[in-house]
């Protein structure tokens, strides 16, 4: 617990480990001719234990990734009333228990020695690597997760028409704790020339909240009308979305002692919309081989309890305030002398960067208009036109042409600060040749906060069109061919190719705030600043090309099966942005001499970590992977077994899944690190597999 520098033992690597249990039972009981009833049962426990670990997270800064309860009961039934008419109704209780919890013995994950310490180990993170060690640095969360779900419907077949109406309905709630073993803080550190600094103290408080979802429901409606070479098809959609908090208490924490905060129930999301589907099919020569067809659709944006289904939880807003402040170390003993409960400079601890943490001022509120009303919920509008031909009796192509636009964006506007409340700068990049263009080149338009606003936050979360224009549109073309020849061998294979453009000039000049990028913890991306400059991009045409084929072996009754994928290289688990970027450490003397800013960042903070590179248009290598599956059916009477071998990256790739993004200064200019790798493809693997049926 005393030391506190990474010192590895490289004669133990840590290893991510998985178990899981599946069983289920299914019953069918066919009543009647016209009336069948089916149920399941299914009871599921993992536990990747420990998990999480890598190049940038310390075996010790693991998570032991559970999921103890895991319930499903089904059960539904079905009516064919006449060759024509069928119903179907369907119900569910789903229960889920899952978290990612601290590394306990019990899993095997750590000794009970380790075990004994965790409470005494303060994470910290190393800001010139990324590498986390000591402990977890985020909240551990163990989450309950109990759902109910109902949908029933009625199909109407002719020869022209098939037409569907139908209900689904589901309700349940979040029931979530995000804990930590310690008093609630954590470190970071920054090495530079050999030497480590504590530069900056993260302060968390645990807390307990639930959220319901009442009503998760839908009514359609939709019909697929046939007339000689002319297929329409079109549906209509209305659907509610409604959740609420129960009174919730939040006590005192070691970092807020004096927290005892009440807040009653409440009403959060109330959204009402209206979606459709439309398209056309028409047989363009009379031959059924070349078919033309166009849709237009609009989709909302999935949504249960996250997000906006969450965040506006009273609960949430005043327990997940997680402050930073600057520390300065001065008899570098890397202990804080200091009051963490103070809030204000003092000691070694300059003053934190959201002064409500612990009390009951709201740091988020929500336009009613972003979380209520018709049509309010994030959507998306998409347009395809395409064309599919028969080459030859059973060798088919597609090809097709998808644009996708996004509305309803959310955005956050700090009620504190005003435009004027930030001195705007630019930067001089270091000079080195890995940056292209961007070498020693001017970036124009970051940001800091003027330093007697420093710590004032009062986010209001509202829709980006009352602020501004703010726009998202991806187009593609996609090419498919699907053959299944007459001796055995069937092929099916793809090119797709798509670009995406982003806009929000206007949000980034009317909200400067929105310019300071959150941390993706499973893109491996810290918290940076994107400058105004970037506020218009967009990315290349991004192609990716699959091939799958399968061949059963005459005689011998052997398959043999294999895929092969080429993508474009792509930040792993991100999410958000699949591209990879550069974000400079940038200290206060660099900004010095580099910069416009023309004094110290606010806050007495030792560096910004602010992006040198052009979003959108640096990526990793591409990524070409190739599986391949050899199976074999045995017969004995009415005894089936399959016996099968897979080999996972057969090609034994070794291309860069992950990087570390961030860099300070190298000691002769330049970066220090660039796109250093943290991760690489999986190495080829192998799987046996037996399945009898009897």
């Amino acid at each position: 617990p005393n030391a506190w520098l990474y010192d590895p033992d490289t004669s133990q690597p840590g290893v991510n480990k998985g178990t899981q249990g599946n069983s289920s039972i299914r019953v069918t009981w066919q009543a009647n001719p016209k009336n069948k009833i089916a149920g399941t049962y299914k009871a599921d426990k993992w536990c990747n234990c420990p998990s999480q670990m890598s190049a940038t997270v310390a075996p010790e800064s693991a998570r032991d990734r559970r999921f103890p309860r895991l319930r499903q009961e089904h059960a539904e039934w079905t009516s064919p009333v006449t060759n024509k008419l069928l119903f179907e109704v369907v119900g569910m209780h789903l229960y889920e228990r899952w978290g990612d919890m601290h590394l306990r013995e019990s899993t095997g994950s750590i000794t009970a020695e380790q075990e004994a310490i965790q409470p005494q180990m303060i994470a910290v993170t190393e800001q010139s690597t990324g590498l986390v060690y000591r402990g977890r640095g985020p909240f551990y969360n163990n989450t309950a997760v109990p759902s109910f779900a109902f949908r029933a419907g009625a199909a109407y077949v002719t020869g022209s028409h098939a037409f569907k109406v139908g209900w689904n309905h589901t309700s349940g709630y979040l029931d979530e704790s995000l804990y930590q073993l310690n008093d609630g803080r954590s470190y970071r550190f920054n090495t530079v020339a050999g030497v480590t600094t504590p530069n900056q103290i993260t302060m968390r408080g645990n807390y307990h909240a639930r959220t319901n979802l009442d009503h998760d429901m839908g009514l359609y409606a939709q019909d697929r009308w046939t007339m000689a070479r002319l297929t329409v098809a079109g549906a209509i959609r209305f659907d509610l979305f409604q959740t609420g908090f129960p009174e919730q208490t939040l006590g005192p924490v070691a970092l807020a002692p004096n927290r005892n905060l009440t807040f009653p129930a409440a009403d959060n999301i109330n959204w009402k919309d209206l979606t459709y589907r439309s398209g056309l099919s028409y047989d363009l020569f009379g031959t059924g081989r070349t078919a033309v067809k166009f849709s237009f659709n609009k989709y909302l944006l999935g949504q249960t309890l996250n997000g906006l289904g969450r965040d506006p939880n009273p609960a949430i807003v005043a327990g997940a305030v997680a402050p930073t402040r600057t520390w300065n170390d001065i008899d570098r003993d890397f202990v804080p002398d200091c009051d963490l409960t103070i809030l204000t400079l003092n000691g070694e601890c300059a003053q934190v960067n959201n002064l409500a943490f612990g009390s009951a001022v709201p740091t988020e509120q929500f336009d009613p208009d972003l979380i209520t009303g018709f049509n309010h919920r994030q959507s998306n509008w998409e347009t395809s036109v395409s064309v599919a031909h028969e080459l030859l009796p059973r060798v088919g192509i597609d090809v097709g042409y998808f644009r996708r636009s996004w509305t309803n964006f959310r955005v956050v506007d700090n009620l504190a600060l005003t435009p004027a409340d930030f001195t705007q700068y630019d930067i001089v990049n270091p000079v080195d040749p890995r940056l292209g263009a961007d070498s020693g080149a001017t970036i124009r338009g970051f940001v800091d906060v003027v330093p007697t606003r420093f710590g004032q936050v009062n986010n209001y979360n509202t829709l980006s069109t009352k602020i501004g224009d703010m726009s998202e549109v991806w187009q593609g073309v996609d090419f498919t061919i699907n053959a299944r020849l007459q001796n055995g061998l069937s092929v099916q294979g793809g090119i797709s190719t798509g670009s995406t453009s982003e806009n929000d000039c206007d949000i980034l000049t009317a909200l400067p705030e929105m310019r300071n990028m959150p941390a993706v913890a499973a893109a491996n991306r810290p918290a940076s600043q994107r400058p105004l400059q970037y506020c218009d991009r967009s990315s290349p045409y991004l192609t990716q090309a699959k091939i799958f084929g399968v061949y059963l072996i005459p005689k011998i009754e052997v398959q043999v099966s294999g895929t092969f994928r080429t993508m474009p290289g792509q930040i792993q688990g991100n999410i958000v942005e699949s591209f990879a970027q550069v974000a400079l450490v940038a200290t206060n003397p660099f900004l010095a001499t580099n910069s416009t800013l023309g004094r110290p960042l606010a806050g007495n903070a030792p560096n910004a970590t602010l992006q040198i590179q052009a979003p959108q248009e640096h990526y990793l290598d591409r990524r070409n992977e190739l599986d391949l599956r050899v199976g074999k059916l045995l017969r004995a009477g009415r005894h089936r077994a399959l016996v099968s071998i897979d080999f996972f990256n057969a090609l034994n790739s070794n291309a860069v899944v992950n990087i570390n993004p961030t860099s300070n200064l190298a000691a002769g200019g330049g970066l220090a690190s660039y796109w250093r790798p943290t991760e690489i493809l999986n190495a080829r693997t192998m799987k046996f597999t037996v399945s009898y049926d009897f």
